[in-house]
């Protein structure tokens, strides 16, 4: 209940003060702005004795106080900055009028407002932490969460009942306290009435906090939907411990929110619930109506949710990803759906002229006709997507997938003998070692039938470097090279053979070549002059390493597929000590769309170590703990984490970390194990001793 001494002041205040829509100019501009200025703690103003400061924003501050009247404490937010403009004022009347007109237990009361000696307001004071803080320690349950997330919703609800919108909803704006429910916090962003906010203020600058900003809210409207949008981010950080999208400057935050698609949460937390998951992916639907239609009924669903009924929201799968796909890439998907339907339709043909036929010659006639026009298509479309600037998203997301599976039962059919050269081609895109060996084998068929074929050398000898044997990969390169000695992909991937077997020299002296014959490819020359700059990165030429990076984001910028080239040169940037240079190319990197999750995980980690390196340990976790989510089989992920872990004395999960790299093939750490594991004895033991 409200303190019952508030009632009738809380009217008068509002009446004298008025509303932020309709503030005059004089009331406040005739005031001397230069006695704006902060109060220190154990001052009196007016009835309130100022204990401590607790918050500070723009142009306000925040201090926890005691009213000597009403023998209570409260939080007295302050307008102390000197230069402030009318938009500033409106904004702080604005917090004013909106909580004022809100009466719940999950919102901050408001208990009264003044004018003079400077402009003030004063409203419930909670003990507590915001969820950024609990977030920050990785400390959120998500049962707890769920319980959190409902009473906020009924908060909210009520807010846009009484027609307010929040437009500023993240996780420091939610406390939580032991002696009092969640409350929302912080309406100085709020907009009052039906009618659509806008989120830009007279000079263009954006209004709210950019990664909690639906994408209606980027470009200019706020609506109540927005709201829901901002509470599915939040959630999605209490569950994940990092941000929907992340990034280090505005645009490319507001890029990503417009155009990209959240990661779902379970590939970063899988122990999330998938059904909160699901809840959590309906709130940041990029269409609004594909959002809640209300706080009321998000709050039903996720009741509805932790008592184990049925919810409105369906869980996030594959084919969804595959839905995410298509919307961003229409073009590439059609011309994909058109061969994968003339590969059914030809399928259904040979079954039929299996029926029709009367002997084992006769199928074998008929069914080879029937596919020949159709491999030949079938072959150049893979080749196309081989060379493709999408292959790793094609790959990745299994587009390709029912050509493997058709091909891969294909073996088993007399009629595959003639068909080995596409099986091989199909095959040798799959990550199945056992597909992958089948095309070998159907390739070196091939050879001994066609031993002047440069392209089935070079197919080979690429799917012996996909299985380590880099040695193998390097003669059919080097057979393709002789037959072909004007092709500049051969002479590319036999660089890179050489480099992983450490013959620099030789692997330079390759790509000069493949620089030289590519001409005007610039997909494959910026290919070519990435492969070259890690050369030199590893020669620690690094200027040289800067030069080729620098060509090969120029050739094509923004690609997906060079994700790796921006990654390669922000590791550059970091040896240099260019650490913003090296920041923003990490950032442009994972900005990117269709990266594969292997190739995320190592950027995530390549930033995580230039944090490491600028001593911000908990930004450092963070990405270190992305990177475990999307590739968790890598060892050196679980040291670095673990490294960080130790020395900010976290041993238990230090040990943990360490104990997985050993699970992972790391032997020689149990040393260290049992090192970390008496630190930790040590320090329940004596906590204060460093």
């Amino acid at each position: 209940m409200e303190h019952p001494k508030y009632n009738s002041e809380k009217t008068n205040s509002l009446a004298e003060n008025s509303s932020a829509d309709t503030l005059s100019s004089t009331t406040i501009f005739n005031e001397d702005l230069t006695k704006f200025s902060p109060v220190s703690p154990g001052k009196m103003f007016g009835k309130y004795k100022v204990e401590e400061e607790i918050g500070r924003g723009g142009m306000g501050i925040v201090y926890r106080a005691y009213d000597i009247q009403n023998k209570m404490q409260v939080a007295l937010k302050l307008i102390v900055k000197q230069n402030i403009s009318e938009n500033d004022f409106r904004r702080f009347f604005r917090e004013i009028s909106a909580i004022a007109k809100l009466n719940h237990p999950n919102i901050i009361r408001f208990y009264e407002s003044g004018m003079l000696p400077i402009p003030y307001f004063s409203m419930e004071y909670v003990e507590g932490y915001t969820l950024a803080e609990l977030i920050r320690r990785r400390n959120v349950q998500a049962q707890w969460l769920l319980d959190v997330m409902i009473q906020i919703c009924d908060g909210l609800a009520h807010a846009h009942k009484n027609q307010i919108m929040h437009r500023d909803i993240k996780p420091s704006n939610i406390i939580i306290s032991r002696n009092a429910p969640p409350k929302i916090m912080d309406f100085g962003l709020a907009k009052l009435g039906t009618t659509t906010g806008k989120s830009l203020s007279q000079s263009g600058q954006i209004l709210g906090t950019v990664c909690y900003m639906p994408p209606e809210q980027i470009n200019g409207e706020a609506t109540y939907e927005s709201d829901i949008y901002s509470l599915g981010a939040t959630m999605y950080e209490a569950l994940t411990y990092r941000a929907v999208f992340q990034g280090e400057t505005q645009m490319n935050l507001m890029f990503q929110v417009v155009n990209s698609y959240p990661i779902p949460p379970r590939q970063l937390n899988p122990d999330v619930s998938p059904y909160f998951e699901a809840v959590c992916l309906k709130c940041l639907a990029k269409k609004k109506h594909r959002r809640y239609k209300s706080f009321k009924q998000l709050a039903k669903e996720l009741r509805n949710l932790k008592a184990n009924k049925p919810l409105i929201a369906k869980k996030y799968t594959s084919l969804d990803a595959v839905k995410n796909f298509v919307r961003k890439h229409k073009a590439i998907c059609a011309s994909i759906a058109s061969i994968v339907l003339i590969l059914v339709m030809a399928l259904l043909l040979t079954v039929r002229a299996f029926k029709r036929a009367e002997d084992k010659e006769q199928k074998l006639r008929q069914s080879n006709r029937e596919l020949q026009s159709l491999n030949i298509a079938i072959a150049q479309f893979v080749k196309n997507i081989e060379n493709s600037d999408y292959r790793v998203i094609l790959t990745e997301k299994k587009i390709i997938k029912p050509l493997e599976t058709a091909f891969t039962q294909s073996r088993y059919l007399k009629t595959a003998e003639d068909h080995k050269f596409l099986r091989a081609v199909i095959l040798g895109q799959s990550k199945k070692l056992e597909n992958i060996r089948q095309a070998v084998y159907d390739y070196s068929l091939e050879i001994k039938e066609n031993p002047k074929d440069a392209t089935i050398y070079h197919n080979r000898g690429r799917l012996y470097s996909t299985l380590k044997k880099h040695r193998l990969a390097m003669e059919d390169f080097g057979q393709a090279i002789s037959l072909q000695p004007r092709n500049p992909r051969f002479y590319n991937n036999r660089g890179k053979e050489y480099t992983k077997l450490k013959e620099l020299g030789r692997a330079l002296a390759d790509y000069k070549n493949a620089i030289f014959f590519a001409a005007k490819d610039t997909r494959l020359l910026a290919e070519i002059h990435n492969n070259r700059g890690s050369v030199f990165m590893e020669q620690k030429q690094y200027q040289k390493a800067l030069h080729d990076y620098n060509v090969a984001a120029s050739l094509r910028p923004g690609n997906p597929l060079y994700a790796k080239i921006f990654k390669n040169r922000g590791f550059v940037y970091r040896e240099l000590g260019e650490y913003q240079k090296a920041m923003a190319d990490y950032n442009a990197a994972i900005a990117l769309p269709g990266i594969s999750k292997d190739l995320a995980a190592g950027i995530y980690s390549s930033r995580g170590h230039l944090y490491r390196t600028q001593k911000i340990y908990d930004k450092a976790v963070e990405d270190y703990s992305t990177a475990i989510s999307l590739n968790p089989k890598v060892i050196n992920f679980y040291k670095s984490r673990g490294s960080i872990y130790r020395y900010q004395r976290l041993y238990k999960l230090a040990i943990q970390d360490l104990k997985k790299a050993v699970l992972l093939g790391d032997k020689g750490l149990q040393s260290k194990i049992e090192v970390l594991e008496n630190k930790l004895k040590a320090h329940r033991e004596n906590p204060e001793k460093k």
